[in-house]
């Protein structure tokens, strides 16, 4: 179960996806020494696009997807968790999408005009 994998400040150690891949680049940002990390294009309700045919196929979707997403949102919260304790802050600056473990920002507010 990768709800009991630890969190590696130091990422030589192994990184654990805890559901997604963006917490492997979380993991990777933290490492990097970033204090606030923005999230970009994290709709987290397109899984079933996502979804490789091997994991998944139209019998099994309902039942896998509902799994899978439940992964994702308890492995973005144990992310979220870890790096608390540190100190950085996560923020979702996706426009729409159904990720709200994370506070929102306004993605506009992110960039300015040159």
């Amino acid at each position: 179960n990768f709800l009991h994998c630890q969190y590696n400040e130091d990422i030589s150690r192994g990184m654990f996806a805890f559901g997604t891949v963006t917490n492997i680049a979380i993991s990777i940002a933290a490492y990097m020494g970033y204090r606030e990390i923005y999230l970009i294009g994290t709709d987290c309700n397109n899984l079933k696009q996502h979804i490789v045919n091997d994991v998944s196929n139209k019998e099994k979707d309902d039942v896998y997807l509902s799994q899978m997403l439940d992964a994702q949102l308890k492995g973005y919260q144990k992310i979220k968790n870890q790096m608390e304790k540190k100190g950085i802050h996560i923020y979702n600056a996706t426009r729409g999408g159904a990720l709200e473990v994370f506070p929102r920002v306004n993605v506009d507010s992110l960039f300015t005009e040159v």
